[in-house]
């Protein structure tokens, strides 16, 4: 299970570091970070600035289906090492390249990073099922 909690791990910093990849840009282009109206301010960002808030954004809703997966497996009683191992180091890695995409820009790597972690979260769902 190490390997799987330190996916899940990951999985919840990469959201706070495109968070935190946002802030430069939110005071660069809008003058100050509003911690008070952080949400309104977000919406004001342009280019990279926007580009690192759905990042963020949309590295929460992976992360939630990549929770659900590996409940599910953990519940199914998958075997911690093989095919459940590589489908969660594969969506780490997977996540880690759509943001770094989507803050370059890079829509077809993104889209193909995108669909690679959500098909290893699907993954580990299928496998839980053929236990």
């Amino acid at each position: 299970m190490t390997i799987q909690i330190t996916c899940l791990f990951i999985g919840v910093l990469i959201p706070l570091i495109w968070s935190a990849a946002a802030l430069p840009y939110r005071q660069r282009q809008l003058g100050r970070v509003d911690f008070e109206q952080p949400r309104l301010q977000a919406h004001q960002l342009t280019g990279r600035g926007a580009a690192a808030w759905g990042a963020q954004l949309n590295a929460w809703e992976a992360l939630a289906m990549f929770t659900v997966a590996n409940i599910c497996g953990f519940f199914a009683g998958l075997e911690p090492q093989g095919a459940w191992s590589l489908l969660c180091v594969l969506w780490v890695v997977a996540r880690l390249v759509h943001g770094f995409c989507y803050l370059y820009f890079k829509v077809a790597l993104r889209v193909a990073s995108f669909a690679i972690s959500t098909l290893s979260a699907f993954g580990i769902m299928v496998l839980a099922l053929l236990v």
